[in-house]
């Protein structure tokens, strides 16, 4: 995982093709022209969902997802939220990896805890646990992108 501030993005660029394309269209704030659903940046190489109205959410013991195929970028437009990162040893699958979504669940033990707001950025790579939409305080209605970048 990377997490930092929006304007360290440049930084991380050199890790992979598709990484530094999503990298570079969020430099340029090209994500600020986003629209319900999936923005489409490079067919299914580089993409980014957006679901209005997401809502988040008190979880005591999340199921971790991970993925194989995509490396995640988790951006906040507007409201806050924490992403946390399970420990990868001793954990349990309770729901098989699925190909076509390119994701499966664990039980995990959290390990991390990462703030995020406007301004900040995660990245996560496949076969990190992660779960996200977790409530800082209370539940609450927040604006989120996440780029979809192919590993």
């Amino acid at each position: 995982m990377i997490y930092g501030n929006i304007d360290e993005l440049k930084f991380y660029k050199g890790i992979s093709k598709y990484l530094d394309e999503a990298i570079d269209y969020i430099i340029l704030g090209r994500y600020k022209e986003y629209k319900l659903g999936k923005n489409i940046i490079n067919g299914e190489k580089v993409f980014f969902n957006f679901d209005e109205g997401t809502i988040t959410r008190n979880i005591e013991n999340p199921d971790f997802e991970y993925h194989r195929k995509y490396i995640d970028i988790h951006l906040i437009l507007e409201g806050e939220e924490n992403i946390v990162y399970g420990s990868s040893e001793n954990s349990t699958e309770i729901t098989p990896y699925s190909t076509e979504k390119d994701v499966g669940f664990l039980k995990s033990k959290t390990e991390l805890k990462f703030y995020m707001n406007k301004g900040r950025f995660l990245i996560v790579f496949p076969h990190e646990a992660h779960m996200a939409l977790i409530s800082v305080k209370e539940p609450k209605l927040i604006k989120k992108l996440v780029f979809k970048i192919e590993y």
